[in-house]
């Protein structure tokens, strides 16, 4: 009987292990997002340096991260009337020495941007590794410093916003990039299931998620079982608050703005009836 020693059975996990890495990798090699950080890279950060990113503080909570001055950031190019697309592309709106932030060039909600590294070794969740903690942290504390800046720069258009960060468990383009978005998923640039399904199901993967995910494993693990998360893509729509299903891309678009359980803007808090009772 042949037997087969723990070093092989070893190098046959680690192949596994590369073969779902490759396959929850960036599905194309189209490179318009890497384009946008080596562009930005070229520009002088508008705030100041960032806080020194090193692996031995990685145990640090986010929340002790220094709020950023308003005046670090730009405002957000809201998507025209009748546009299908940003008609600029992706314009620098952030940019320190660990990461930029842009808007995404074919937003799905009315705010919708993107937190990049510069640095470009990171293509996708699957290049993180434990010493990228701190990074990943950072990259949270902006995207939560950019929608603070929003909320207080133009409360009538974001204050009553709800927003939500995270990745795609496979990623469209190379280029690591952590979405920003207001949770109303109101947007033309929605045109498919799919891109429904990426923001609306599990294959969203929160940046929180991510983070505990990193700080457990040393590694993005959530990501691997790739035969599930193309399920989710490819699954039927479902209101993302209520669960009713929704047949078509303008079943959804009505379904989501009338649905009583949208959740996407905070609620006016209710008046006391017995204010001013004796």
């Amino acid at each position: 009987m042949q037997v087969t020693s723990p070093l092989a059975g070893a190098a046959v996990r680690r192949a596994a292990t590369t073969a779902a890495a490759a396959g929850s990798g960036p599905r194309t090699h189209l490179p318009f997002l890497l384009n946008v950080v080596k562009t930005a890279l070229k520009s002088a950060n508008t705030s100041a340096a960032a806080p020194a990113l090193s692996p031995s503080s990685s145990s640090s909570p986010a929340t002790a991260l220094p709020p950023i001055p308003a005046c670090a950031f730009k405002p957000y190019p809201l998507l025209g009337r009748g546009a299908a697309k940003q008609s600029a592309g992706s314009s620098l709106l952030f940019k320190d020495d660990a990461c930029i932030v842009v808007n995404d060039a074919f937003p799905k909600s009315a705010m919708h941007c993107l937190v990049m590294p510069v640095d470009l070794r990171l293509q996708s969740l699957n290049a993180l590794e434990r010493r990228d903690i701190p990074l990943l942290r950072h990259m949270m504390h902006v995207g939560d410093e950019y929608v603070r800046y929003l909320q207080t720069t133009s409360p009538q258009v974001y204050q009553a916003r709800r927003f939500i960060a995270g990745f795609h468990a496979i990623p469209s383009l190379p280029m690591l990039h952590l979405h920003v978005l207001s949770m109303d998923l109101d947007s033309p640039c929605i045109k498919n299931k799919k891109h429904y399904n990426s923001f609306a199901t599990f294959f969203f993967l929160t940046s929180a998620r991510i983070l505990e995910d990193l700080e457990r494993h040393g590694r993005v693990t959530l990501n691997q079982d790739v035969v599930r998360l193309r399920q989710m893509e490819e699954q039927d729509m479902r209101c993302l608050w209520c669960g009713t299903a929704l047949a078509n891309i303008p079943t959804m678009k009505a379904h989501i703005q009338s649905c009583p359980l949208n959740n996407a803007m905070e609620k006016p808090a209710k008046e006391d009836s017995r204010q001013g009772s004796p």
